[in-house]
């Protein structure tokens, strides 16, 4: 099994129902990541994400 693949991603653009977390690593695997703004429902928007990849 392949090693995950971590990306830590900062909170960047925010658009009408989605907000853009961009990576710091203009190379990285992962470059933006949209995450609706239901899914922070009721809490505090994170300035930071770590998304992980891993084989399943």
């Amino acid at each position: 099994m392949a090693e995950p693949i971590t990306v830590r991603l900062t909170k960047g653009k925010e658009t009408k129902g989605t907000f853009r977390f961009e990576a710091e690593d203009a190379e990285a695997v992962v470059t933006a990541l949209y995450v609706r703004k239901s899914a922070f429902a009721g809490s505090a928007v994170p300035k930071t994400v770590e998304l992980q990849l891993h084989e399943v």
